[in-house]
């Protein structure tokens, strides 16, 4: 499909899509001809799901049946423009006469807030660094990301020939324990190797009392 530049004029519930440049279409008559604009009227702001479409042509313009199909990116166009502010109740948009449907994702919005999942109070975060060194690695909220930094880290100390064999060695029964990277190195015994995980206790928010 050939690229093409639209250009929007909106008026009220109603927009305009420049479709200058943009690949023929077939109506619904079966004809394939060259589509000059595309004007598009919501239905109302609340809920948008439907809209009406009409097809300007170079000498007429034609309203596109419910039953027809428009190409996918005619689809995008629709979904691109819809109104910014689909969430506010406006009582003189008209509602529409079931034309094109809208992407049920462009009713997002308020909905994204309602389904938003609460923090916890606290919740662990995971350090990797090496012993005695302020600036960690990095954090993260998983022990698997963070070990896997400290292992990257130590790999990359050996050139690519040599064999690094990585294991943990920690307290599985105390979530706060510290765990600590040991390694083979070229089938030799197992040593401490420095990196360390450490899981951090983080609160959500600050509490005044337990400073005082």
């Amino acid at each position: 499909m050939s690229e093409f530049t639209a250009s929007v004029r909106e008026v009220q519930h109603q927009v305009r899509i420049d479709l200058t440049g943009a690949p023929k279409i077939t109506n619904g008559s079966g004809q394939t001809r060259k589509p000059q604009g595309l004007r598009v009227t919501y239905g109302r702001r609340r809920d948008i799901d439907r809209v009406d479409l009409v097809v300007e042509y170079a000498d007429s313009a034609e309203r596109v049946p419910p039953a027809d199909g428009m190409p996918d990116w005619v689809s995008d166009l629709v979904a691109k423009h819809q109104p910014a502010d689909v969430d506010e109740p406006d009582a003189f948009r008209p509602p529409g006469s079931g034309g094109m449907s809208i992407p049920a994702a462009q009713e997002k919005g308020t909905a994204t807030a309602a389904t938003s999942t609460p923090q916890p109070d606290e919740q662990i975060v995971y350090r990797a660094g090496y012993q005695g060194d302020l600036i960690p690695l990095g954090l993260y909220t998983t022990t698997d990301a963070a070990r896997a930094h400290c292992e990257a880290q130590l790999s990359a100390e050996y050139p690519a020939h040599v064999t690094v064999i990585h294991d943990w060695i920690g307290d599985d029964s105390d979530p706060l324990e510290p765990f600590e990277l040991v390694a083979e190195i070229d089938g030799a015994t197992e040593q401490p190797t420095g990196y360390v995980v450490t899981p951090l206790l983080v609160a959500a928010e600050y509490d005044a009392e337990a400073d005082a």
